[in-house]
């Protein structure tokens, strides 16, 4: 059953209802439509599934993630006791743009979790860049 605003300003004329209660009514009506037909649409989907390939593709991008902090971690080192922490700063923007790149690879195929990752992992970068400016520019 439908009931739109001029069967509402019948009923008001009729003194059903008062006027002022015609937009309260029609606003619940329409509200409580559309929770009906969000109900009626969740119990179509029915239940949500997690899929082994999901758990699969973010248990190696677990994996790749830490494999990245370690050779991260290893060359940071590297980089510091080669060429102090001017090669930090170089190498830190190196990565950055190197992880912004591919975070615009993904989001050019309409991939949002690794976009996410590896926007991550340059914010997770910004700390040691500060550091190396600092003790660059002391």
């Amino acid at each position: 059953m439908t009931v739109n605003r001029e069967d509402l300003l019948a009923a008001a004329s009729v003194g059903v209802l008062q006027y002022k209660q015609v937009e309260p009514v029609l606003v619940f009506l329409l509200q409580r439509d559309v929770n009906l037909q969000r109900r009626a649409m969740l119990a179509e989907k029915g239940p949500l599934r997690v899929k082994p390939r999901h758990l699969l593709l973010y248990a190696v991008a677990l994996i790749g993630l830490a494999m990245v902090a370690m050779l991260i971690g290893w060359y940071t080192r590297l980089a510091v006791q080669a060429l102090g922490m001017g090669g930090l700063l170089w190498f830190i923007g190196l990565y950055a743009a190197l992880t912004i790149g591919m975070a615009a690879w993904f989001e050019r195929r309409k991939m949002a979790p690794p976009v996410r990752i590896f926007s991550t992992s340059v914010i997770a970068l910004m700390p040691l860049a500060v550091f190396a400016a600092q003790q660059l520019f002391r």
